[in-house]
């Protein structure tokens, strides 16, 4: 079996002394816990509680995040001491909320400045972005912090096209951040141009032929990825045309006479 290495480093330094309890107490009726508890966790210190079940362990956690007052004694935190708690019972979670619910709670406003703000200060270790290839900011944060990109299966991107047919694979090369050197296959959603159906079918094969068909005038440093193939990769298909027998993505008349004339959509 492969063995996970996980390490955390702090976003603040804390002080010397972390945490100081001192004759902690606590009583259900005519049952004593335990009475007297002192102890103090230094900084780098690795502390863990043992004992029988019913002993008072977990009793002792919730006093420390102040989920449970003591019955005698105090407890006392370091200079910028934050706690981060996750309870056997799971009582500071929602269970109607999902994993991605409760990260959103968390961080619910930020914007992607913020959120590669916050992985290179080292506050997240982790995060989703949306974004055309290369992205500015992930460049960016590859050349302050090593970053690893989360590279998907070709059945997983299959799964995911059949639940959701926005969703389609493309693949990062190797060497397009700093520090990722392998080609990386992972599911995104074509950028898509939008037309009113009052919008005349000549106007919009007309637009269609003369994008695809002059790409090389463009500057735009992604322009390689504007081809055809690519563009009907993804497109949704409206029930109306399901039923109608029609499987490869509703388009207007105009784009779908271009798609047609050039092979790419039979008849």
């Amino acid at each position: 079996r492969d063995a996970m290495h996980l390490h955390f480093e702090p976003h603040e330094l804390s002080g010397e002394e972390v945490l100081e309890v001192s004759g902690l107490a606590k009583h259900f009726g005519s049952r004593s816990l335990f009475s007297d508890l002192s102890f103090m966790i230094r900084r780098g210190e690795r502390v863990g509680l043992i004992g029988e079940n019913g002993t008072g362990k977990s009793t002792i956690l919730k006093i420390i995040n102040e989920l449970v007052a003591p019955d005698e004694g105090t407890v006392r935190l370091g200079a910028k001491v934050r706690i981060g708690y996750y309870d056997q019972e799971q009582q500071v979670l929602d269970p109607a909320k999902t994993v991605f619910d409760e990260l959103h709670d968390a961080y619910p406003d930020l914007d992607n400045t913020e959120i590669i703000e916050a992985f290179q200060n080292k506050q997240i270790d982790a995060f989703f972005i949306t974004g055309g290839f290369p992205h500015a900011s992930v460049t960016d944060v590859s050349l302050k912090r090593d970053i690893e990109i989360i590279d998907y299966s070709e059945e997983f991107i299959e799964q995911l096209h059949e639940k959701y047919s926005f969703f389609v694979p493309a693949t990062i090369p190797g060497g397009t951040y700093e520090g990722v050197a392998e080609d990386k296959l992972v599911p995104a959603i074509n950028a898509t141009l939008v037309a009113a159906d009052s919008v005349s079918e000549d106007v919009i094969y007309e637009l269609t032929k003369s994008l695809f068909e002059n790409v090389d005038e463009l500057t735009n440093a992604k322009k390689s990825y504007i081809t055809p193939e690519y563009a009907i990769q993804g497109v949704p298909t409206k029930a109306a045309d399901l039923e109608a027998g029609i499987d490869y993505g509703s388009f207007h008349p105009g784009a779908l006479k271009y798609y047609k004339e050039i092979g790419l959509i039979a008849d």
